[in-house]
């Protein structure tokens, strides 16, 4: 049985078809992080975002190499 990220119906990753532009990319994200089992969607970016901060900016993907506290100063830059 596969274990899919608790965010998995709202994510716009996997809900907004457009949130990539290349299906290739988000077909590996969806496999590989929403689907992989908590051992790979806990280190999520998006979903330690949602978890800390209980949002995710859109520019955040699951392998961003940035921490949650970087990202959040990123999203407060803008």
């Amino acid at each position: 049985m596969t274990s899919f990220c608790i965010n998995y119906n709202t994510c716009p990753l996997i809900n907004d078809p457009g949130f990539l532009q290349v299906k290739e990319k988000t077909d590996y994200y969806v496999e590989t992080f929403c689907k992989g089992g908590k051992e790979n969607w806990s280190i999520c970016k998006r979903y330690l975002m949602k978890l800390r901060w209980n949002f995710c900016p859109d520019f955040v993907l699951p392998d961003t190499p940035d921490t949650t506290d970087e990202i959040l100063d990123k999203f407060e830059e803008e």
